[in-house]
């Protein structure tokens, strides 16, 4: 046995090291000795630190490098432990599992030969982060944990893995561990665990066999010797070659690599019922697992329709022993395809996945990647190929584990924030619990349709022991509330007993003999002339051969012997054929031949008719006889006896309706459903002989049955209009003349009735108004009950094969139909009505299905002749047990929550879209809500190669449509691919012979949405750019010079794309700038070109210095190369030191600043950049104590040379600790803060190249430092730099003289800030004190510093000297260098805090203009030397944030001194603040020559108190004054007339106005009020009343005299009625008050608010949009930083941000504008948190947005409690379109203009 175990590795051993061709062969070799070689070990191949990616590696590789922020490829694990955690023992152990897995040591380099592959780097080590959140909410840290997760993993520099201790309290903690899941799966988390528990609890490891680079090698090579096309063959037969149609269609537009949005819905089974599920699994003799898998199939089948379902299973690909216990990406997805066909059971279905399992497992070798490239040709972008829904079971921890020393650990449940499929299953199992997890993309999945997913299984899940045997579609799934509802919503209504129409009819010929029964002109017949006329004629059909069952063809105009004669054709025993003479002949001629009518009667007069007809007949069928009603058949004055006998089951008519085939199909009514449906319908109308209808619609229509037989049946009289349609006029006049009280008109007919209705003014007496025959509109409704506010509205629904109407919906007066079309109501007499799903089982209430109608005696017989198609359509009922039929009608419908049924389309109306699926009915429901027209369609057609939809409007009136907002407001409420390409506007819609809408009849819309105006052509390249890309973004056809980008629809949204795209063409332009500009030509001439980073040249020339260089010479230091700026770390782990020198090497090569070379020559100092150096850029030792270590960096910093260019020196330290130090020196010429963070990253990136054998390749620097002194040459040559020059020379300068301090006496004391304080100045004082942080800690220095005798403080301050205003064409992103700019300030000492604060915040906005670089230049002037006139420099350094080289060392203070002692202080006191961790801390660094310690102890007490005294203020009012700043003209119309002024809402720009100011153009001046933030730099608003009182005192400015006219919008209103007020208390009139949408406190919608997480989402995708995407660590810090301070602050916590990365300065700075707005739209909403409205005695015109539903009336409502409201309308738009809607602006005009 050992010997055959030998030659089996022998033979794994001898295969790997085989060329590809020679693999192949070993193969076929094996195999004709019958050795399967995929049986064969896996060994260990040749040690090596580079292995191939596997296949499936190599997808995760691919998807990474295309979104490396996608946080739904981490694999994650939370654990709770309880106990006194050891986090030093825990790191040791963490690392020793590492080194176990080299996979887990892995970076992903790419390489020239072989591309990508796995680089083991043995010196990494993993650092668990500690984090104390033992003061914490439940939600911060709930959020830390999620941000773990989703903090991208850099996989070509960094470790795949990280962990992270949260401690929660003393004795608790959570333990996280995140993978990036190439190089692990949920597998390898167990792994990784039960190694960690075994490490703990003192058990051996047993040694690896392999490494999962050898698995990844060994797969490699056989699939590539031809193994897997076996496997490929196997799966092509069990799931074919096409993609398989989603189960569940995408609810929006998904790009290329759109990350999936996840939501989940999640719940735990408890100890029996997982138990009672096993129990079942042993039963089966099956897995729990595929027990599963059948219950989710079955599931997905029930709840889609659906009979193929594909699920994506995830199979460990573990059998074989020598990998179960690695640490790899071994998981692989296999593809369980079942046909679940109606009859299938369910423990079959549960069976067949257990066995398609069990098959698929001996073919889990083919990765994924492989069979989708076999069996996949073509795919849609972002669709995962083979299957949409994954099922994945997991055994997973127990609930606790014992880790020994009183530790526990239990597993926490952690869900991502992206999802990798569409819908995913997850069951995860454990010892006492099952905990279920339903995950989908909720971006594009419907999440009422995962809702219904998860009850459905959950419903099988708890009955699967009583269902077992059941098929699929029979078990109800419904819960228990919706079964009971839906049942007694669906039950019969309405008593009857059998009793024939002729019956009920002939009653009142005995009881009221005389009364009226038909009228028709002048001819009246009564009842007893009806019953006597009709008996007579059936005995001479008798005669004739009329019999039962038997059709006879009934050709009259209208008229009251047409109704005589189909009377008389049922008590002749025959069923009567309605034939309209006005129909098509060869209509007409098969109906009769179809029918087998052996006679036709018809009146006098249609012998021509007749012929034509005849004429037209088949010769090969029955040929019908022709019988002309003469005067005699109708007499009245006998009563002869007739012996025929109607039966209940007997024929009483046929009517023929539309077939799909071109062709009509007849359908067969029994006398008993006829029977039923009189009674009942006529019980429902509440019909008495005392009432009087107008039968009004064509005889060939089903309804006109009922609308003749009802009211005879009732003794009614019947009044019948003639074969012509009457006009408006002539209905109105027999109406009235008649008395009727009855009437039923088709909705077409009923809008122009309502128009003569209203033009006269007519009165009528109709109680009951029945609709009929088509859907009608809301429009119509509102229409009816506004003109003629009738007692009851009827709507009758019914397809002709349920025996007319079996629904009706009443409504009355006071009922509202907030619905776009009139709901069909509910059943009439013996129906039931069933809402089903394609499997014919109940969908919930409230969910959309296709309407069945049951209950046999209302159901016609089928359709005449026609078999298969009755069959097709008359269904056997599943819900009773007596073998009655059930109509399937097409239509889909739902039950709303008033328990009345909706209409909702037609089901045969779904199209294919862009591979969605469209529901047209829905469209057309949201066409009719937003155009309010008579009637609307939609429809598909083919243009080109493509469907595109068509919307169709009925009306009269073409140009009152405004067709692009109409699609501007259906895209807000429907996805794009649903919105119509084009609108037509068609005075009458094509109908079919049935009074339908002809779909193929419609015309292909060709003409443009809106009419051709005068336009100016773009002529200029960027006039064309700017217009192609509006034409692209607002969807419309043409673009003028002369258009405004908001008046065309645009918005802040698709500003941000316009940015992007003029930006990718080579263009610059802001955000601001489109807000400012009017035209598209205006906006043309601002852009500029793109400057593209180039290949530049290093200059070899000496250039000038930077100001602060300048200086820095200016100073005289009697050392100046020993001035200095030093990082010096400790090592988490060892480093190759010769790597790190190549790595240094890579940046002075790189970076040209770190080359410099200094020369005094003539008087002056220049710079050189010099060539590179080869020497040792990194010192080395050993063994060094704390002393020796300060020694050797004392060393480094005296290194430095500046004149021959030796700027930077590293050492590495070997301490005698054992622990290693890094320290880099650079000289401050070369470097400053900004400059460290581009190097520090550099270096990294480049040590980690060099590690794994890569080529060196970092980024290109963006500038070099001549670029930048050039540009400063140019700016201070320039207006600009010439002004700020001379405004800096003028600035007071202090002549106290300061001896100079030294840093040989140098000294540092801190101070610091509790975090309470620290938040209070950050998130409250600003707000107060409208400042900045830096402002308020300034100002308090000054108060620290100054006193009464010495009231002028100066004080330098420190910027980082890369100002925009500055270096406009230089991108400074990554130039290293020192920029830093320096300049004074003379602080005045007051005792008022406040008037400090304000004389220090008005000098510093003046800095801003240029960040001090003016003052700086003054040392580029020969011969200025300028001695210390400050007494502190203060710097504030902002936010400090964590940096990204955490894992691999720590900062440490022993880094020697950077300066020599010899060499002088700026000024004896620097004070550099900044916030860490929250809190604030400051440090004094003193020369002990000037200062004492206990001196600057009490220094920085005194800073404390006055600090926080500034934090508590409260700042005093300001006197109000008009600002001509805040107004902007929106129009171009004389300013004296008629000035309207619009009010900003929420956003604080008014360029929402621009079209009203359009229309109002040469009719009112029109102006804007912004808000102080768009007219000043970083100011904000400090409250609405504040607010009012200056744009009170603006507007009297420019008009001093009433009546003034007033419009506000959103926010706008509140601020307008603010306005009111004081223009009523200063007496004067207001003419117009205009609201739109007003704001009105506590309506406020929470996802607007900053703390909502969809506020949040928003802001990183607009960020996203200027900036690129951004990593899921960049997000989340972004949003950090702006949490840690209220809005105002935003800006500067921005600018923070933006330092932090490297983004496009001129992205970053559009980036800056987008923030700036969202501060002010944000600050605004925190101004309302208190806020009222004052009380007005002016009425308010309003308009309110109608979406969302109900919301105008709660708006309206709680502001008319306040104020009286003039009017008050409601537009069917939303609050962004209120705006801009025609009928607004309408409205306005005409108010505005009048007044």
């Amino acid at each position: 046995m050992s010997t055959a175990k030998i030659d089996k590795h022998a033979l794994a051993k001898r295969f790997l090291q085989l060329g590809k061709p020679e693999q192949i062969k070993f193969i076929e070799l094996l195999d004709a000795k019958g050795l399967d070689f995929e049986k064969l070990p896996i060994v260990a191949g040749e040690t090596s630190a580079e292995a191939s990616l596997s296949p499936a590696q190599k997808r995760l590789w691919d998807i990474y490098c295309l979104d490396k922020g996608n946080s739904a490829y981490h694999m994650s694990g939370a654990f709770s432990v309880c106990g006194q955690l050891d986090v030093v023992k825990l790191t040791s152990y963490v690392n020793q599992v590492l080194q176990r897995h080299h996979v887990l040591r892995t970076r992903f380099i790419t390489t020239e030969q072989d591309g990508v592959v796995q680089f083991v780097d043995s010196a990494l080590t993993l650092s668990l982060e500690v984090v104390d959140a033992r003061t914490w909410t439940k939600e911060h840290q709930s959020d830390a944990q999620n941000q773990f997760v989703a903090q991208a993993f850099d996989l070509e520099l960094d470790l795949p893995i990280r962990m992270q201790c949260l401690q929660i309290e003393e004795s608790s903690w959570v333990l996280q561990i995140v993978m990036h899941h190439i190089v692990s799966d949920g597998w390898s988390i167990g792994v990784f665990l039960n190694e960690l528990i075994s490490l703990y609890q003192d058990a051996a490891l047993s040694e690896l066999p392999i490494q999962y680079g050898d698995y990844s090698n060994w797969q490699k090579a056989l699939l590539d010797a031809g193994k897997g096309q076996q496997h490929i063959d196997f799966w092509q037969e069990e799931l074919g070659c096409e993609q398989s149609e989603a189960l569940y269609p995408w609810s929006a537009d998904v790009a290329p690599n759109q990350r999936r949005v996840a939501k989940a819905i999640n719940y735990q089974l408890d100890s029996a019922r997982s138990e009672k599920l096993k129990q079942v699994a042993r039963q089966l003799s099956i897995t729990t697992s595929s027990l599963w898998l059948g219950l989710w199939q079955a599931a997905l089948a029930k709840t889609t329709g659906r009979t193929d379902i594909s699920v994506g299973v995830p199979m460990a690909n573990r059998t074989r022993q020598e990998v179960a216990s690695l640490i790899g990406f071994f998981v692989n997805t296999m593809v369980i395809k079942q046909s679940l066909n109606p009859a299938t059971t369910l423990s079959v279905a549960i069976e067949n996945a257990h066995n398609k399992v069990m098959a698929a497992q001996e073919h889990q070798l083919l990765p994924f990647d492989q069979l989708v490239s076999a069996l996949v040709t073509e795919r849609k972008a972002g669709e995962t190929p083979l299957f949409q829904v994954l099922f994945n079971h997991q055994n997973v921890l127990s609930d606790n584990v014992e880790l020994g020393g009183a530790l526990t650990l239990s597993p926490q449940a952690q869900d991502g924030q992206f999802a990798l499929f569409d819908v995913a299953l997850d069951v995860r199992e454990s010892q006492n619990k099952t905990e279920v997890v339903l995950t989908y993309a909720s971006d594009r999945i419907c999440e009422a349709s995962m809702i219904e997913l998860n009850a459905t299984l959950e419903c099988l899940v708890d009955g699967v022991d009583s269902y077992l045997q059941q098929p699929i579609v029979q078990i109800n799934t419904l819960s228990k509330q919706d079964s009971l509802l839906l049942n007694r919503l669906s039950q019969p209504e309405g008593k009857w007993a059998f009793q024939s129409v002729m019956e009920l009819i002939s009653r009142h010929a005995c009881e009221r003999p005389n009364a009226v029964a038909l009228k028709h002109q002048n001819k009246e017949y009564t009842y007893l002339e009806v019953d006597t006329a009709s008996t007579n004629l059936a005995q001479q059909l008798v005669e004739l051969g009329a019999t039962r069952d038997k059709a006879t063809g009934v050709l009259f105009e209208r008229s009251a012997e047409m109704f005589i004669v189909m009377i008389a054709v049922m008590k002749a025993g025959g069923a009567f054929l309605p034939l309209d003479p006005d129909y098509p002949t060869e209509r007409l001629a098969y109906m009769i031949q179809d029918s087998g009518a052996d006679l036709v009667i018809s009146q006098q007069g249609l012998t021509e008719r007749w012929n034509a007809i005849h004429s037209e007949f088949d010769c090969s069928s029955n040929q019908a006889e022709l019988v002309v009603l003469e005067p005699k058949l109708l007499e009245t004055n006998t009563l002869p006896r007739l012996e025929t006998k109607v039966l209940p089951e007997q024929l009483a008519y046929i009517i023929y309706t539309s077939g799909s085939t071109g062709k009509p199909k007849g359908v067969a009514v029994n006398h008993v459903g006829l029977s039923m449906h009189i009674q009942t319908i006529g019980q429902q109308y509440g019909m008495a002989p005392s009432d009087v209808e107008l039968h009004f619609a064509s005889i060939s229509f089903d309804g006109a049955v009922e609308r003749w037989t009802v009211p005879l049946a009732f003794g009614s009289k019947l009044v019948i209009r003639d074969q012509a349609l009457w006009s408006a006029e002539k209905t109105c006049e027999v109406l009235q003349q008649e008395n009727v009280t009855i009437a039923c008109f088709p909705p077409s007919y009923v809008g122009p009735l309502l128009d003569w209705i209203e033009h006269t003014d007519i009165r009528l007496n109709v109680r009951s108004w029945t609709l009929g025959g088509e859907a009608f509109t809301a429009e119509t409704y509102q229409r009816l009950q506004n003109v003629v506010n009738p007692p009851r509205i009827i709507n009758g629904y019914g397809p002709t094969e349920t025996v007319v109407t079996p629904m009706i919906w009443r409504a009355y007066p006071e009922d509202k139909l907030e619905s776009a079309y009139a709901p069909i109501g509910n059943p009439v007499g013996e129906r039931r009505l069933y809402i089903l799903n394609a499997q014919l089982n109940q969908v919930a209430f409230g969910e959309v299905g296709e309407l069945y109608i049951g209950g046999e005696v209302g159901l016609a017989r089928g359709y005449l002749g026609q078999p298969h198609l009755t069959s097709e359509r008359f269904i056997p009922d599943p819900f009773t047990q007596n073998g009655e039929r059930m109509y399937r009608t097409g239509d889909l419908v739902r039950w709303n929550q008033n328990q009345v049924m909706e209409y909702m389309g037609r089901a045969d109306q779904q199209v294919k879209i862009r591979g969605f699926r469209v529901e047209l009915g829905e469209i057309e429901s949201q066409l009719q809500a937003v155009t309010q027209v008579e009637h609307c369609v939609v429809a598909a057609k083919e243009v080109g190669n493509q469907k595109q939809l068509f919307g169709y409007l009925q009306s009269a009136q073409e140009q009152a449509f405004d067709f692009k907002a109409i699609l501007a407001t259906l895209s807000q409420t429907l996805p794009d691919y649903m919105v119509p390409s084009q609108l037509m506007v068609m005075e009458k819609l094509p109908l079919t012979p049935a009074g339908k809408i002809d779909r193929n009849a419609l015309p292909t819309v060709s003409n443009p949405l809106v009419a051709q105006s005068e336009v100016v052509a773009p002529q200029t390249e960027q006039e064309k750019l700017l217009a192609s890309i509006w034409q692209e973004l607002l969807g419309i056809n043409q673009v003028g010079c002369g258009d405004n980008f908001f008046t065309l629809g645009g918005d802040s949204i698709l500003c941000l794309q316009m940015v992007s795209k003029v930006r990718v063409a080579g263009y610059n332009i802001t955000p601001q700038q489109v807000f400012s500009a009017k035209t598209l030509s205006e906006l043309a001439v601002a852009l500029d070109v793109h400057k593209a980073t180039k290949e530049r040249i290093e200059t070899s020339q000496p250039f000038g210095l930077m100001p602060i260089q300048a200086h820095f010479f200016a100073q005289e230091f009697p050392e100046p190369d020993y001035w200095n700026q030093h990082v010096c770390v400790e090592l988490k782990q060892s480093m190759n030191v010769e790597y790190l020198e190549a790595a240094i090497q890579a940046l002075v090569k790189l970076h040209p600043s770190l080359r410099l070379a200094f020369d005094f020559s003539d008087g002056q100092w220049k710079q050189r950049f010099t060539p590179f150096e080869s020497r040792t850029y990194l010192w080395r030792t050993e063994s060094l104590t704390e002393s020796e270590f300060s020694a050797f960096a004392q060393e480094i910093h005296q290194s430095m040379d500046i004149r021959s260019g030796r700027l930077i020196q590293a050492g590495y330290a070997q301490m005698a600790s054992g622990n290693s130090r890094l320290m880099i020196t650079i000289h401050h010429l070369a470097v400053d803060g900004v400059s460290w963070r581009i190097l520090l990253d550099d270096l990294w990136k480049a040590y980690q190249q060099v590690a794994s054998g890569q080529s060196i390749n970092l980024m290109p620097i963006s500038a070099s430092l001549d670029e930048a002194v050039n540009a400063i040459e140019k700016w201070c040559e320039g207006p600009d730099g010439k002004l700020m020059q001379d405004t800096w020379h003028e600035s007071s300068v202090s002549n106290q003289k300061i001896e100079p301090a030294r840093y040989r006496d140098k000294q540092t004391f801190e101070s610091e800030l509790s975090n309470q304080q620290t938040q209070q100045l950050l998130r409250d004082a600003t707000v107060n004190l409208g400042v900045d942080t830096q402002t308020i800690l300034i100002s308090a220095l000054v108060s620290a510093l100054g006193s009464a005798d010495e009231k002028n403080v100066p004080v330098y301050l420190e910027g980082h000297g890369r100002e925009p205003s500055v270096f406009a064409d230089v991108d400074l992103s990554r130039m290293v260098g020192w920029t830093t700019s320096l300049y004074p300030m003379i602080g005045h000492y007051q005792a008022d805090e406040l008037a400090v604060l304000s004389s220090t915040a008005q000098y510093l906005g003046q800095v801003k203009r240029d960040g001090g670089i003016g003052y700086g230049s003054r040392y580029l002037d020969d011969g200025v030397i300028e001695e210390c006139q400050a007494q502190a420099t203060f710097n504030y350094l902002g936010q400090y944030s964590s940096n990204s080289f955490a894992h691999w060392c720590a900062p440490i203070e022993n880094g020697g001194l950077p300066q020599s002692g010899l060499n002088k202080m700026l000024t004896p006191l620097v004070i550099n603040a900044q916030i860490v961790s929250g809190r604030l801390t400051i440090a004094w660094e003193y020369a002990t020559t000037h200062y004492s310690a206990n001196s600057i102890q009490n220094l920085a007490e005194k800073y404390t108190a006055s600090l926080i005294q500034l934090i508590n203020a409260t700042p005093q009012p300001k006197a109000i004054v008009a600002d001509a700043q805040l107004v902007e003209k929106l129009n171009d119309t004389p300013n004296e007339r008629q000035p309207v002024f619009c009010i900003h809402p929420v956003t604080g720009r008014v360029t929402g106005y621009q079209k009203l100011a359009q229309a109002l153009d040469g009719k009112c001046a029109v102006f804007g009020i912004k808000s102080k933030s768009f007219a000043y730099d970083n100011v904000f608003d400090s409250s609405f009343s504040e607010m009012a009182d200056v744009y009170y005192q603006t507007i009297k400015q420019l008009q001093p005299q009433g009546p003034y006219r007033l419009v506000g919008w959103s926010l706008g209103g509140a601020l307008v009625q603010e306005l009111i007020k004081r223009f009523e208390n200063n007496g004067d009139e207001v003419a117009f008050g205009g609201l739109l949408d007003c704001y009105v406190p506590g309506t406020e919608i929470a996802e607007d608010q900053w703390e909502s997480p969809a506020s949040k989402a928003k802001l990183l995708e607009h960020l996203s949009m200027l900036l690129g995407e951004l990593s899921e660590s960049q997000s989340q810090r972004c949003l950090q930083l702006l949490d840690s301070v209220n809005p105002p602050m935003w800006p500067s916590a921005f600018v923070t941000w933006l330092s932090e990365n490297q983004f496009d300065q001129y992205m970053a700075s559009n980036a800056q504008q987008m923030l700036f707005s969202w501060s002010v739209e944000q600050h605004m909403r925190a101004l309302c948190d208190g806020y009222a409205l004052p009380k007005v005695n002016t009425a308010l015109h309003c308009w309110w947005a109608g979406k969302p539903l109900e919301r105008n009336e709660w708006l309206s409502g709680e502001l008319s409690k306040l104020n009286s409201l003039k009017t008050s309308v409601v537009v069917d738009t939303d609050h962004l379109g209120i705006v801009q809607s025609d009928r607004v602006i309408t409205d306005l005009v005409k108010y505005l203009v009048n007044q």
